[in-house]
């Protein structure tokens, strides 16, 4: 941080009564930041526990305790006249508080240092689930690994083997598999990433199950948006160049129809101006794109070289026409030369080639769709294979810890045990969660209302 982002983020940490949002890039000191907001909340709780610092690492996790730990003792052998710079005489006055606490309120900290509630967001989702272990569908304590690879295997035989029964899920794997070309091989590679991530999509598909049509027009809605913010945000960019870029592409499609090879650059014929920004206009948005990028969406750039391929056929015998060609692709180069100058242009662009499509009838959606519903099952049969082997992985624990909170209009009693016992909390690395793990978050604040003392820090 800057000395002014130092000043400003330190202000905000001590400032106990209000919520904040931090920056910090790594080797910034957030951990000491975090801690020294740790300090300040213990200062003003009834108990230790009502401060909960959630981490993403043990080593996150144990290197804040023992900064915590470590200051206390150090504050315990100093005397504030000891001390010379602003920042020893903050932490200490902020630790001796901490201390007078421990005092009166018999917490002894330094002797029992578990009461400090600074956990992993994983170790905290264990506990939530196994409070409530029936609510939570852990029915018990279960090992969580990382060596999980086997129960996702177990679950992909398991449903994939579906095909063979009378069931609905069955038309829908004959589905998936003719998309790869039966080739199973993929199709288990396809679901094992899927299981692997599923923190990412999970509440997603538990939305569409429960009400497809909905939930498919509220995806259409939200692919049409994007694609219209997109095509106009394109369209900007290349408004200054509207007349070159029409009359270059009325004289390329013109000369395609000349040509063999198809092009998607005859999409654009008749045009006048620039395409429209309406989702169906995408398609036309793709073949000016082919004029002007070349094929390569992964690694794109401008195009270097014109040929008869996009509608500039090499110079004719003819005068007249050698003159045309000539000029024409000379006009196109100077084109191509400008966009390029372009701030973010080519990105601006090539995310046009990277949009769904919108017609439902589309490979991509049918693709989409039969996924959709094979992945209900798939996360059932996941579950069967955790039980059978007695072992569960991380995003297991984060569901199962969303379930035993219940739900906003019926919180379990552990949610509501925990909103009277949490008051503060404070979330490191907060550009890692899942949405998950967010949604964890959302249930923990959402009996709080503001200025009711309670507060959340996130630092990312």
């Amino acid at each position: 941080m800057t000395n002014v982002m130092d000043f400003d983020a330190r202000k905000q940490a001590i400032d106990i009564s209000a919520s904040y949002a931090v920056q910090a890039p790594a080797g910034s000191g957030k951990t000491e930041l975090l801690s020294l907001r740790f300090l300040h909340l213990l200062a003003v709780s009834q108990q230790p526990e009502e401060v909960l610092a959630i981490t993403f690492t043990k080593k996150a996790a144990n290197e804040m305790a023992e900064r915590i730990l470590s200051t206390l003792d150090w504050a315990a052998s100093k005397e504030l006249s000891d001390l010379n710079s602003q920042f020893d005489i903050d932490r200490y006055n902020a630790a001796d508080k901490v201390l007078q606490q421990d005092k009166a309120r018999s917490w002894k900290l330094r002797e029992s240092p578990h009461r400090l509630r600074i956990q992993t967001i994983d170790s905290f989702s264990s506990f939530l689930a196994n409070r409530l272990p029936v609510l939570s569908n852990f029915g018990g304590p279960l090992l969580v690994s990382d060596q999980i690879d086997d129960c996702y295997q177990e679950a992909i035989r398991d449903c994939l083997d579906s095909l063979n029964d009378e069931s609905a899920i069955a038309e829908h794997i004959a589905e998936l598999l003719l998309h790869f070309d039966n080739d199973v091989e993929k199709v288990e590679g396809l679901l094992l990433d899927l299981l692997k991530n599923r923190d990412q999509w999970i509440e997603t598909i538990i939305d569409i199950a429960r009400s497809p049509k909905d939930a498919l027009n509220h995806l259409i809605k939200n692919i049409d948006e994007l694609i219209e913010e997109s095509l106009l945000k394109a369209k900007n960019l290349l408004l200054p160049y509207e007349n070159s870029i029409v009359d270059l592409l009325r004289y390329a499609t013109k000369n395609l129809k000349t040509v063999e090879k198809p092009s998607i650059i005859s999409r654009c014929e008749g045009l006048d101006e620039l395409p429209r920004v309406q989702a169906e206009d995408l398609a036309q948005w793709r073949g000016l794109l082919s004029l002007l990028l070349t094929n390569d969406v992964v690694k794109p750039s401008w195009r270097k070289r014109i040929t008869k391929e996009q509608g500039f056929p090499a110079p004719s015998s003819s005068k007249e026409f050698k003159q045309l060609y000539t000029d024409k692709k000379q006009e196109m180069e100077a084109l191509l030369g400008a966009l390029g100058e372009l701030d973010e242009g080519l990105e601006t662009l090539n995310y046009l080639r990277w949009l769904p499509g919108v017609n439902q009838g589309d490979r991509t959606w049918q693709f989409l769709s039969t996924l959709t519903a094979i992945l209900p099952t798939l996360l059932a049969q996941l579950e069967i294979a955790f039980a059978r082997n007695n072992k569960v992985d991380y995003p297991q624990v984060s569901s199962a810890a969303l379930r035993a909170l219940g739900t906003e209009n019926n919180p379990t009693d552990l949610a509501l045990s925990l909103d009277y016992q949490i008051k503060h909390i404070l979330v490191d690395e907060f550009q890692d969660t899942s949405s998950t793990q967010l949604n964890l978050l959302v249930k923990l604040t959402a009996g709080w209302e503001a200025d009711d003392g309670r507060t959340l820090f996130v630092v990312g």
